[in-house]
């Protein structure tokens, strides 16, 4: 699992409850599966490498909740990355709102 933290710095957000998580195999479809995350969405692709932990500074977060609804509009409503790609939205737009950073880490 990859859990997802908001917070302002890296040591506070490892002391806190994930805001949301990507299940091994909603993160193996995206990147790596068949419909494996293409070149266009390049800080969606900071998170390819599940081992690698990931950060997002608060002024990248804008530029990444628009490559989540880019990547979203072509999903059916049905579609199994739907309700983790929008929680992760979600906490993009709640960490710009508090001005936080999100940090990902592998568990």
């Amino acid at each position: 699992m990859l859990d997802v933290h908001s917070a302002h710095s890296e040591d506070a957000a490892s002391k806190m409850h994930p805001v949301c998580s990507f299940e091994i195999d909603i993160l193996s479809g995206l990147f790596h599966g068949g419909a494996a995350m293409p070149s266009a969405y390049p800080m969606l692709n900071r998170m390819r490498d599940y081992y690698s932990d990931c950060a997002f500074a608060p002024d990248e977060l804008t530029t990444l909740a628009r490559e989540i609804d880019r990547y979203l509009m072509p999903l059916g409503p049905k579609h199994p990355y739907r309700p983790t790609l929008t929680q992760f939205r979600d906490a993009c737009q709640n960490a710009i709102k508090n001005g936080h950073s999100l940090f990902l880490f592998c568990d």
